[in-house]
């Protein structure tokens, strides 16, 4: 027979998920794999017996709890729901959807709703990482309607800023897990050079050139193409290394200068594979993670910035291209002896929608 759960589907960023209050869920946790993929519709690759789009950016659930921690709001936890296989991975995090948290707890009544803008301090449970939003608020609710824009929507909405707070070892306890800042990997007899850096989520990045690529294919040419292999093999060899043996952590990412005849805004180009498939835009802990790495002296994000030879400490800016736009993101650091820089705070800027709320069944 089946039972009917309270469910809210939101939009966060360019990601879509499903966000459950905590004590509306099972208390044993070891029965929320199959009801998040029976609630998404997972393993059908088209998810069409369930909520889920086919995609890794919309196969996601949040499950969000009152905090008792001090000078925090809520705690979160953030599921990747596979789609075309039975898996929930619950350890990482969810930059587009966390900007959903907020929201979220303030439309749920779980954190204070102060006009014009209410600050929402988080806890994800996964990560052990605190983060921080700034939302807009009217008549005591979550006001979605502004003129903030984000590359890959067509809607426009109100700015969320999304601070992450010591944001480095989210998985894996260090910045650099692998303790270099280039490490090497073997695939078809050919060396590859790595950067696996924590920051966020825990990524993989390589450089275009070196697998024949200029970093700004479409999606449709890396899913079709022989360097996917290539990649996702690079990928799996970092994971093991650094002892993530799920299918969604780490994530990769290939990386590479903008091309341009003239004056270009942006500083980086990243083309992100989750899930073995190429992300239509960029998750934003990608973002994030590449402008921490371009940041880090000798690894290769940084060997690309035109002043890579320079250590940084203080808040700079990027801004990264990825296949349907560019996104500004920012990184606070300081010098330290492990690493070479400590990151103190990474910031983005998402937009968010309740798009609809009642129950799920399962």
């Amino acid at each position: 027979m089946q039972v009917k759960i309270p469910c809210v589907v939101m939009r966060g960023g360019t990601s879509r998920g499903l966000f459950f209050r905590r004590e509306d869920l099972p208390e044993d946790q070891g029965a929320w794999a199959q009801l998040f993929c029976t609630a998404m519709g997972t393993p059908d690759p088209k998810q069409v017996d369930g909520l889920g789009g086919g995609t890794s950016s919309t196969s996601k659930a949040v499950v969000v709890s009152k905090s008792e921690r001090p000078g925090i709001d809520v705690d979160y936890l953030f599921v990747q729901v596979g789609v075309g296989k039975m898996t929930a991975d619950i350890g990482g995090d969810c930059g587009n959807l966390s900007a959903a948290v907020g929201p979220f707890a303030i439309d749920e009544g779980l954190a204070a709703a102060v006009e014009p803008d209410s600050v929402v301090n988080m806890f994800n449970t996964s990560t052990g990482k605190r983060h921080r939003a700034k939302v807009k608020v009217r008549a005591g609710k979550f006001d979605p309607e502004g003129e903030c824009s984000v590359s890959g929507l067509v809607q426009r909405g109100s700015e969320i800023v999304i601070d992450y707070l010591d944001p480095a070892g989210a998985m894996t306890g260090r910045l650099l897990p692998t303790g270099r800042a280039v490490d090497r990997a073997s695939v078809d007899g050919k060396e590859y050079r790595m950067t696996v850096v924590d920051c966020t989520n825990p990524y993989v990045f390589v450089l275009a050139d070196e697998l024949g690529m200029t970093g700004a294919e479409l999606p449709s040419q890396i899913d079709s193409g022989a360097e996917l292999r290539i990649v996702q093999a690079i990928r799996d060899q970092a994971a093991e290394r650094i002892g993530l043996g799920g299918q969604s952590f780490p994530k990769v990412a290939v990386v590479g200068r903008p091309l341009s005849v003239g004056p270009c805004a942006d500083d980086l180009v990243a083309r992100t594979i989750s899930l073995g498939r190429a992300h239509k835009t960029i998750p934003l802990t990608a973002a994030l993670c590449l402008a921490a790495a371009a940041r880090i002296p000798g690894t290769l994000p940084w060997s690309l910035m035109p002043d890579g030879s320079d250590a940084y400490e203080g808040e700079t800016a990027l801004r990264i291209a990825h296949p349907e736009g560019s996104i500004a993101v920012s990184v606070e650091a300081r010098a330290s002896e492990q690493d070479g820089i400590a990151v103190t705070r990474v910031t983005g800027k998402r937009t968010a929608r309740r798009i609809m709320e009642g129950f799920v069944y399962i």
